[in-house]
């Protein structure tokens, strides 16, 4: 199928904003210089033909009200987890929520107390550490080990960590965010493992799963740990729907679930999105996967399709260093 580039222009889209501001000469760059724009996590690319013809035929419907999720829902997003992560997922255990990073704010309220400590490999995603520290909970980094091109986990720290009775939560990215590292599944087994014997929550983003490159092999922590953990899906990356805050959680762990969805009343989430419970159904389909296999057969990088994170690099003499990420 042919890929088409988006028009950013003039639909109040941070990533070409953003773009327009820096090549308006707001920021100098020295002589020689060239300045590469990765930002927003976004592809320049329309998303998969199915959700536009989908979305075209439900905006002219014209009916946009309250949104549940229903059995046609859930078996979407069952399917979609038997294709992607061989995973046999049953109804009750899918929880729709605002977003990965509403999720983060829910479990960390949740799970922990005003002090507990939250452990996170770095770098990270700043909005992590945000939502820990918004909730008077402490960021514990597992500093990740930089050599010969890679990161790695440093186990031994990791161990460290979360041996200390405080410590009551592991949050992880798979892929890695912002590094693009692809766990394997050992190393999985090996971070489940240390929550589970520490008594902790392991909340897993594997909101990049759908976009691991060929020739790289990516696992799901749903087929290393059910007990004490939470996995999160969604649209945003996979299919450029970062502007819509739906996520889906895969919380297989009945008492994990039970606490989490008593927080969530409390903090109230209203109902799904009718543009993304629509785009949903038209995605997790037969055409949708298709799409994401196109792109990631792309000759894009290492690992994923993209980072997520600010970076700008700069082209110096011929080599490529970066200059600096948020």
């Amino acid at each position: 199928m042919m890929m088409e580039i988006a028009n950013r222009d003039h639909i109040g889209n941070m990533k070409g904003l953003d773009q327009k501001e820096l090549s308006s000469g707001v920021m100098k760059l020295l002589d020689d210089n060239k300045l590469i724009y990765l930002s927003g996590a976004e592809m320049d690319l329309k998303t998969a033909p199915v959700i536009r013809k989908c979305l075209s035929a439900f905006a002219e419907n014209g009916l946009y009200g309250y949104t549940v999720q229903d059995k046609r829902y859930n078996k979407a997003v069952k399917s979609w987890m038997a294709r992607t992560r061989s995973a046999n997922i049953k109804e009750e255990e899918i929880v729709v929520t605002t977003g990965t990073i509403s999720a983060v704010n829910t479990a960390v309220k949740a799970f922990t107390s005003p002090e507990d400590g939250v452990v996170l490999q770095a770098p990270s995603y700043y909005r992590f550490d945000r939502a820990i520290r918004n909730h008077g909970r402490k960021v514990i980094y597992n500093p990740m080990i930089y050599e010969n091109g890679n990161y790695r986990i440093d186990f031994k720290h990791l161990e460290r960590c979360c041996s200390v009775p405080e410590n009551r939560m592991l949050l992880i990215c798979s892929p890695h965010n912002p590094t693009g590292r692809v766990f394997t599944k050992a190393e999985l087994e090996r971070m489940a493992d240390l929550a589970l014997k520490n008594n902790m929550i392991i909340f897993c983003d594997e909101i990049f799963g759908e976009l691991v490159l060929d020739g790289y092999a990516f696992y799901s922590l749903l087929n290393v740990s059910e007990k004490g953990s939470i996995v999160s899906i969604s649209l945003g990356k996979s299919f450029n729907f970062t502007g819509v805050n739906q996520a889906n959680l895969l919380i297989r762990d009945q008492d994990v679930r039970q606490k989490f969805k008593e927080q969530q009343k409390k903090d109230h989430i209203g109902s799904i999105d009718p543009f993304f419970y629509n785009a949903l159904c038209a995605a997790y389909t037969e055409e949708g996967y298709l799409w994401t296999r196109e792109i990631c057969s792309l000759k894009t990088g290492r690992g994923v399709v993209f980072r997520y994170s600010v970076r700008i690099r700069i082209c110096k003499s011929g080599k490529w260093n970066d200059h600096g990420s948020v």
